[in-house]
C-alpha cells in the first residue's frame, strides 16, 4: 500500500512471500524477502536489495517508521529485526560480500541503532546505541535511555541504562552503567560497574 512502487519487486524472479508494506517505497527492492512487516516513508527501502543468498538473510523483520531498517551499500540485509523509530537502524549494510550480521536486534526510538551491524542487541531511546557507520559490531548490548551507549564500535555484553549512560564505551566488554551519564572513563573499559547521577568508573575490575 502505498505510491512508488511498494513491494514493485514482487513481480518476477524476486521470489518475495509473505510481506506487507505500507508506504511510499516500503520494501520496494527486496529480493528473497519473505515474512517481513515495513510501515513507513522509506521503511526497509533497500535492505534485500540484489540479495543472491538463502531467504533467511532477509526474512522476519518488522521496520516501522520513516526509514527503520532502510540500509544502504548495495547489498544489505537483516534478519529477524525489529526498528521502531524514524531512521532506527538506517545503515544497516551486511549482505552477500560478507557473512549476515544483523539479525535478532530489537531498536525502539528515532535513530536508534542508527548504524548497527552487530547481533542480539536491545536499543531503545533516541539514537542509542548509534554507533559510527560501516563500525557498529557490537552483540549482546543492552542500552535504554535516550543517547546512551551512542559510541559504541564492537563492544559486547554492556548494559547502560540512563539519559547519556555509557557514552564513552566503544571498544569495551562487560560494563554496566546504570544512571543518568552513568560511564566510564575509557573506551575499551572492561568489567566496570558505574551506579549513580554523572558517576564515572575509572578502574577495570
Amino acid at each position: 500500500i502505498g505510491s512508488s512502487k511498494a513491494l514493485s519487486s514482487l513481480v518476477g524472479e524476486s521470489n518475495n512471500i509473505q510481506n506487507v508494506a505500507i508506504g511510499t517505497d516500503a520494501l520496494s527492492n527486496a529480493v528473497n524477502g519473505q515474512y517481513n512487516i515495513a510501515i513507513g516513508i522509506g521503511a526497509m527501502f533497500n535492505v534485500g536489495s540484489n540479495s543472491s543468498e538463502t531467504y533467511g538473510d532477509v526474512s522476519a523483520n518488522v521496520a516501522i517508521g520513516s526509514g527503520a531498517l532502510k540500509g544502504t551499500g548495495t547489498r544489505p540485509q537483516g534478519a529477524n529485526n525489529v526498528a521502531i523509530g524514524t531512521a532506527s537502524m538506517l545503515n544497516v549494510t551486511s549482505g552477500d560480500d560478507s557473512a549476515l550480521t544483523a539479525q535478532y536486534n530489537t531498536c525502539v526510538g528515532a535513530q536508534s541503532g542508527y548504524n548497527l551491524e552487530g547481533q542480539q542487541n536491545v536499543y531503545i531511546g533516541a539514537t542509542s546505541g548509534q554507533g559510527a557507520p560501516n563500525n557498529n559490531t557490537g552483540n549482546f548490548n543492552i542500552a535504554v535511555g535516550a543517547y546512551s551507549f551512542t559510541a559504541v564500535t564492537d563492544g559486547t555484553y554492556n548494559t547502560t541504562v540512563g539519559y547519556d549512560a555509557g557514552d564513552t564505551i566503544t571498544t569495551g566488554d562487560y560494563n554496566i552503567c546504570i544512571g543518568y551519564q552513568a560511564d566510564v572513563d575509557a573506551a575499551d573499559a572492561q568489567n566496570r560497574v558505574a551506579i549513580g547521577k554523572s558517576i564515572t568508573c575509572t578502574a577495570d575490575n
